[in-house]
């Protein structure tokens, strides 16, 4: 009487190719466990202890993607979409499958929208007809920003004030608003905020400022 010992496969490799808004380089390691952003691809390397006829990779998700074989090493590659686990499944050229299929982890780093916040003047103003504001404002993100507007809600008029060639996870600086611009007169009253889009505006979106408000007077009236 001869034991066959039971086919088993294990997770070799996993080499990770980022999306481009992350400004990520790929990378590659042995760990089995996955955890990376939304949009990423990861290539999945696995080694079985026998040649192997068959090999599926399947997800939580239900999904079956179907392994490159050769002999006793497989390999494919995954999108991260919303996946929490997988297994690999395999049967060998002699008709033995995996009698339980180890379960890994996925875990999809989610893609926050940035955080904008204005530094000054971080109040209502109250400026001439013919006048500026100077707002100075900080914008973070975890993966990148794409560009920066100031948004006056009450004309439902956008301006941009910073658009980067390269996504910053970081941008501190300054804008110099003015009045006339708006075509805004004596007596208006607008509310306004900045706004900062990720560098994938897809899964990231957009980031607002809290609201704040410009009053307009006559600087002639006045004096």
């Amino acid at each position: 009487i001869s034991v066959v010992a039971p086919t088993s496969v294990a997770v070799a490799q996993v080499k990770y190719e980022y999306p481009a808004y992350t400004g990520l380089s790929d990378k590659t390691t042995s760990d089995p466990d996955v955890e990376a952003p939304a949009g990423t691809v990861v290539a999945i390397t696995g080694i079985s202890n026998r040649p192997l006829k068959e090999a599926y990779l399947m997800t939580d998700t239900n999904e079956r993607i179907g392994m490159a074989v050769n002999k006793d090493k497989i390999s494919c590659r995954v999108a991260l979409i919303n996946q929490t686990e997988y297994r690999i499944e395999a049967v060998s050229i002699d008709g033995y499958g995996v009698a339980d299929p180890v379960k890994y982890r996925i875990r999809i780093i989610r893609n926050e929208p940035p955080e904008i916040i204005i530094i000054h003047p971080a109040c209502d103003a109250v400026v001439s007809e013919k006048g500026r504001l100077k707002i100075i404002y900080s914008a973070t993100d975890a993966f990148g920003i794409r560009s920066i507007d100031f948004n006056c809600l009450s004309k439902e008029r956008k301006i941009n004030i910073a658009k980067f060639s390269q996504p910053v996870t970081k941008s501190v600086s300054e804008y110099e608003l003015m009045i006339q611009d708006l075509s805004l007169i004596p007596g208006d009253v607008v509310r306004y905020r900045l706004e900062a889009t990720d560098a994938d505006p897809v899964s990231g979106g957009t980031g607002v400022s809290e609201e704040y408000i410009i009053e307009v007077f006559s600087y002639e009236l006045e004096h």
